[in-house]
């Protein structure tokens, strides 16, 4: 988002987030000519970056169930998990175990089969 931001301000010349640009042009005032010859890999880096992320966004849901298996969506977990998540969910002194400790330990000694299976899927 930062990117399409920078983007649009330098499309507009408004350039708050580049102190040394817009030092630079306010000491040239009347002098200064505008050409911006790298938009384009500007807008390309941006374009890139977006492609990049988009990976992520295909695996999402198997990493939101690593992050909190107890706030995922239950239907997108694969289905030979829907069960264990169900009842990892379900457990209120597995809920306040997780949510009061916030340990490594806690998903380790809970939730290994459950990483397993997520890992194998």
């Amino acid at each position: 988002m930062r990117n399409k931001l920078f983007i649009k301000h330098i499309n507009e010349k408004k350039l708050d987030h580049f102190p040394n640009c817009k030092k630079a042009v306010e000491e040239a005032r009347i002098n200064f000519h505008w050409k911006n010859d790298n938009m384009k890999d500007i807008m390309k880096l941006q374009s890139q970056f977006s492609d990049r992320f988009n990976d992520f966004e295909k695996v999402l849901s198997k990493v939101k169930i690593f992050a909190n298996h107890f706030s995922c969506d239950i239907e997108v977990v694969p289905s030979h998990l829907q069960i264990n998540v169900i009842a990892f969910q379900s457990n209120d002194t597995f809920k306040s175990s997780f949510y009061g400790i916030h340990d490594v330990n806690f998903i380790a000694a809970y939730h290994l089969n459950l990483m397993k299976g997520l890992l194998s899927s």
